[in-house]
């Protein structure tokens, strides 16, 4: 079980990643004004990096805390 919660940690880890890479294409984007992003698509996006995180983090810690 804590070899899931590790593997799904990382999983999610490196989902974060690519969130934080579609987070600064979207501020260069938005900056610039092209395609119409707005403010709000950033927003969602750095939510959603945040929120990915958060949880990655959370396995994490539940997972070190597990005695198998």
């Amino acid at each position: 079980m804590k070899g899931l919660l590790l593997i799904i940690g990382a999983i999610l880890g490196l989902m974060g990643k690519g969130a934080s890479i579609a987070l600064a294409i979207a501020l260069i984007l938005w900056l610039i004004g092209l395609f119409g992003i707005t403010g709000s698509d950033v927003l969602r996006v750095l939510f959603a990096m945040v929120a990915i995180y958060a949880t990655s983090i959370i396995l994490f810690v539940i997972a070190e805390s597990k005695e198998d």
